[in-house]
C-alpha cells in the first residue's frame, strides 16, 4: 500500500510494479492489530464540514466506514478480528468529555461502551484542575476474542494549552449486562508528561511500549528551541522486567537525530530512520539511513544485550519512507536520488538492499507490506 505526503489517495502496488488507486480521499493506512487477518484502518483528514471518519477493511473484502457524531472528532482506533473495533470520540467544542465506542462483528452492532471526562487522567497524573484528552493507541482483551473486559492504552494531550504527549495511561474497562462499560482499574500512568515524545507504539503482543525521547546529556545538534528526539526507549509492560525502561538506541553523532518514524517488526525488533537537517534548512529533514534494533525476546532477562544494525544510503540519495513486511525478514524502503528518481528497495536488515521497482514521484509514502 502506497500513498503521497501531499495528496490524498491510497494505492495498491502489485508484483508487476503496477500501482492502482483503491481509495480516493484517504491519506493513511495501518494494520488494526498484530493479526493481519484483522485487516487495516484507512484514515482521512476532517472535511471542511467537520466530518471525522475512518474505514476498517478486512482481508476477506468486507469493509466498514465509521463516521463520528456531528461536531465530534475520532481520536484513535484499535481492536482485533474477533473482539471487534474500538474508537474514541471527543467534542470539537471545549467540553470535557470523551466517549468509547465499540463495533461487535458477531452482532454487527455499534454501541457506546463508556463516557467519561478527561479529569480522571489528570488526577492519575497528580495534576489538579486540569483535563487531558485521550487518544486510543491499543486495546488488549483480557480473554482473546471477548470484548467484555479489555485494557485500553491511551496517549493524552492538553487541548486547552495545545500541548501533546501529556501522559500515557492504561485502564481496564468491563462491560455489564446492559452493554455499558465501567472503568474498574486505573487509569494507571505509564509515562509522564515530558518523559516521552511521539511516535509511540506497542509491540504486536502488547508487552512492550517503544517511544522517542530527548536526552539532554547526549550531544545532539539542535536549532534554537527545536530539540529533536535522539533516543528510543522501551518500557516493558508485562512479564519479566515489567515496569523497567531501557534505552534501545541513541543517536551515533551529534549532527543527527531521529526522524518521526518508528515501527515494530515482530515482538523484538524496532525500525528507525536516521536524519539530519537538510543543507541550509532547519525545517526540513534529510533522512540518510535506516536502523534495525534487535531487542531480547519477550521474557528474557532485562540485562540481555541490545544490538543494532544501520544502513547508510549512498551520497545524493535520501530516504522517503519505509514499511516492515509481514514475512518478518524484509523491509520495504523508498528512496529518491538527487535527480528526483524514486526507487523501491528491499532491505534485509543488515548492509544490503535489493532494487524492486522505480516509482513515480507522486507516490512517496509506504504504508503496508505483505511480501516484498
Amino acid at each position: 500500500m502506497l500513498g503521497s505526503r501531499t495528496a490524498p489517495g491510497v494505492y495498491l502496488l502489485d508484483r508487476n510494479g503496477r500501482a492502482q488507486q483503491l481509495w480516493q480521499y484517504e491519506t493513511t493506512a495501518a494494520w488494526l492489530s498484530a493479526d493481519p487477518n484483522a485487516g487495516f484502518i484507512l484514515s482521512e483528514p476532517p472535511t471542511p464540514g467537520g466530518i471525522s471518519t475512518f474505514s476498517w477493511m478486512r482481508n476477506d473484502g468486507n469493509g466498514l466506514q465509521i463516521i463520528a457524531q456531528p461536531y465530534r472528532a475520532i481520536r484513535g482506533a484499535a481492536g482485533d478480528a474477533y473482539g471487534g473495533l474500538w474508537w474514541i470520540e471527543t467534542p470539537n467544542a471545549a467540553v470535557d468529555l470523551w466517549q468509547l465506542w465499540h463495533y461487535d462483528p458477531a452482532t454487527a452492532q455499534i454501541a457506546l461502551r463508556l463516557q467519561a471526562d478527561g479529569a480522571i487522567f489528570a488526577q492519575a497524573a497528580g495534576l489538579s484542575g486540569a483535563s487531558l484528552t485521550p487518544t486510543l493507541v491499543a486495546v488488549q482483551p483480557i480473554t482473546p476474542g471477548d470484548p467484555a473486559a479489555v485494557y485500553l492504552f491511551v496517549d493524552t494531550s492538553d487541548t486547552t494549552l495545545q500541548q501533546p504527549f501529556t501522559g500515557v495511561f492504561r485502564l481496564r474497562v468491563e462491560t455489564g449486562a446492559e452493554n455499558r462499560g465501567a472503568i474498574v482499574e486505573g487509569p494507571q500512568q505509564l509515562l509522564e508528561s515530558g518523559a516521552y515524545r511521539g511516535p509511540l507504539t506497542l509491540s504486536p503482543d502488547l508487552s512492550r511500549l517503544a517511544f522517542f525521547a530527548y536526552a539532554a546529556d547526549h550531544p545532539s545538534l539542535t536549532s534554537g528551541v527545536i530539540k529533536p528526539a535522539n533516543t528510543v526507549n522501551v518500557l516493558t509492560l508485562s512479564g519479566r522486567g515489567a515496569s523497567i525502561i531501557r534505552t534501545a538506541y541513541i543517536t551515533e553523532t551529534r549532527f543527527e537525530f531521529l526522524a518521526p518514524e518508528l515501527a515494530w517488526q515482530g515482538n523484538d525488533r524496532l525500525l528507525l530512520a536516521r536524519s539530519r537537517f537538510a543543507p541550509g534548512r532547519t525545517d526540513e529533514l534529510d533522512r540518510f539511513g535506516l536502523i534495525q534494533v534487535q531487542l531480547p525476546p519477550p521474557g528474557a532477562s532485562p540485562a540481555d544485550p541490545i544490538v543494532s544494525d544501520s544502513y547508510l544510503l549512498p551520497r545524493q540519495q535520501s530516504l522517503l519512507d519505509f514499511a516492515p513486511c509481514l514475512d518478518i525478514a524484509s523491509v520495504l524502503v523508498l528512496t529518491r536520488d538527487r535527480d528526483g528518481a524514486q526507487q523501491l528497495l528491499r532491505w534485509n536488515g543488515r548492509n544490503q538492499v535489493f532494487p524492486i521497482f522505480g516509482l513515480p514521484n507522486a507516490l512517496n509514502r509506504t504504508f503496508l507490506c505483505w511480501q516484498p
